[in-house]
């Protein structure tokens, strides 16, 4: 039933009409695991249904910007016709 959760959760669309990101779903799974353990810890359950489900790995790379001190690295080293395009991209 995860998996077929995880699956559905990939096709969604998240309020700003992108997918959902994995680390989403995650935060998700981790918030069901959490529920359960409190069930065993009352003595509803037994056993974590949800308990050898593994996390997928997410890509938490990110972007980064040049500092000003870059940007006048990087201009000095650029050709003339690519200088325009990185002050633009700056």
């Amino acid at each position: 039933m995860i998996e077929k959760y995880r699956a559905t959760w990939r096709m969604e669309k998240s309020l700003l009409a992108t997918t959902v990101k994995i680390a989403t779903i995650n935060r998700d799974i981790a918030v069901l695991k959490h529920l359960f353990n409190f069930a065993i810890r009352d003595g509803c359950l037994e056993k974590n249904p949800v308990g050898l489900v593994k996390f997928e790995k997410a890509n938490t790379a990110r972007d980064r910007a040049l500092s000003p001190e870059e940007c006048e690295q990087l201009q000095s080293h650029s050709a003339l016709h690519l200088q325009a395009i990185n002050l633009m991209a700056y």
